[in-house]
């Protein structure tokens, strides 16, 4: 058979398309879940009693469930099974949402406040970070290798439209309560939980579990590559909520409530790019360089908004920087590491990508001290680095057509 071209058993059917849908479910709950969090990080203060620096920080400290459990879950998959990893994920993804929502409860004097964070950002990160790389590998089981950009490209849209939907249940449902938004968040994982029996599983032969082929780009390159991109972006998802308070003077409810707008426009900018451009691009160095420029573009924005509809470009740009650069590095990572090693490497990235965010939300809390402007003018410094990889890094896109 030539290369890139697929396999009959590898043309979508209808079980394969239905498998799809509910696994882009299951993505679209963790991206309604990633955005409610950073929405409601004004509230979180003010509920918990908990000062900014300290909630990051136990936020960087749950992450560190997702720098074992990810790569773990990868190597796991081909003796668990895919859909009993799935389902963990989204059982704890429910669970911890749950406690939050009775922490939330218990007012700001309440003695276990940092105590109940902690350990709900713990299960959080045992349980759900086992769900993006088994997805992934699940997708690209049934996936050859000239589908594997559009694969990854309509997942990562999925993900993209719950980080648009999550903002906006948060701005639309404060009125009802404050934690309210944490109980629909818990509940929007059980529809997927009820309907996974009906995917169709992968199978061991096809690649869904395995050791990378160890090549240095593999182990290294785009995964050190994709640690800077999420830095950045974390830096800029988490300073925009304090900024919002600190610079345009407005009280927690409204901070939330605004930087929820801002966050579904940006989201939904990647959704639309990740459907209906990214999967019809040449491979190479232009999603790269056009994404690496975008990223560089919305940090300077952000860092000299006075306005809201100034500091919504910023964001826009970070949605278009989003939506070239994740589906890119991910599939230029999973294809280095060779088909049998595409879940080990799924699990490196999921790890790769919740480190980032974790070191994006102590380096946000750290640098707003300094200056409210400074988190963004460093998340556009990291994103010249990225600027400057493009352009020295070998990039095979080659081996992607």
């Amino acid at each position: 058979m030539e290369q890139g071209k697929c396999a009959p058993g590898q043309k979508a059917g209808g079980g394969r398309e239905w498998t799809q849908l509910i696994l882009a479910a299951a993505g679209m709950v963790m991206g309604i879940g990633q955005t409610a969090l950073l929405t409601t990080l004004p509230l979180l203060m003010q509920r918990t009693g908990l000062a900014l620096e300290f909630i990051t920080m136990i936020l960087a400290s749950g992450s560190l469930a997702f720098l074992a459990g990810a790569p773990c879950w990868g190597l796991l998959s081909r003796r668990l099974g895919p859909r009993c990893i799935v389902a963990v994920a989204l059982a704890g993804f429910g669970l911890s949402h749950m406690l939050l929502f009775w922490q939330l409860g218990q007012g700001s004097d309440w003695e276990g406040q940092g105590k109940t964070l902690l350990a709900g950002r713990f299960l959080y990160g045992l349980t759900v970070s086992g769900l993006v790389p088994t997805c992934q590998a699940w997708l690209l089981a049934g996936a050859c290798q000239r589908q594997q950009r559009a694969v990854l490209s309509r997942f990562s849209a999925a993900l993209a439209l719950g980080r648009s939907l999550g903002p906006a249940l948060v701005a639309g449902s404060l009125w009802l309560s404050p934690s309210g938004p944490f109980l629909l968040v818990a509940l929007s994982a059980w529809p997927v939980l009820l309907m996974l029996p009906l995917a169709v599983p992968c199978h061991a032969e096809s690649g869904c579990a395995g050791w990378p082929d160890w090549h240095l780009q593999a182990l290294l390159g785009w995964p050190v590559l994709t640690l800077v991109i999420v830095t950045a972006f974390g830096l800029m998802q988490y300073a925009l909520g304090p900024w919002l308070m600190l610079c345009m003077k407005l009280d927690a409810a409204t901070a939330s409530s605004q930087l929820g707008w801002m966050l579904s426009a940006g989201t939904l900018v990647v959704a639309a790019l990740q459907i209906g451009v990214v999967p019809y691009c040449k491979p190479g160095r232009s999603l790269l360089r056009a994404g690496s420029v975008g990223l560089v573009l919305a940090g300077m924005l952000l860092a000299q908004a006075t306005t809201t509809l100034t500091a919504m470009g910023g964001v826009v740009a970070l949605g278009v920087a989003a939506a070239l650069l994740g589906p890119d590095c991910t599939a230029r990572a999973l294809q280095a590491a060779g088909k049998s090693g595409q879940a080990w490497m799924a699990g490196m990235v999921a790890t790769v990508h919740t480190t980032g965010l974790a070191l994006g939300a102590v380096l946000a809390g750290w640098t707003l001290g300094l200056s409210p402007s400074a988190p963004f003018w460093l998340a556009a410094f990291l994103g010249l680095g990225v600027v400057l990889a493009s352009l020295m890094a070998r990039v095979p896109g080659e081996a992607l057509r």
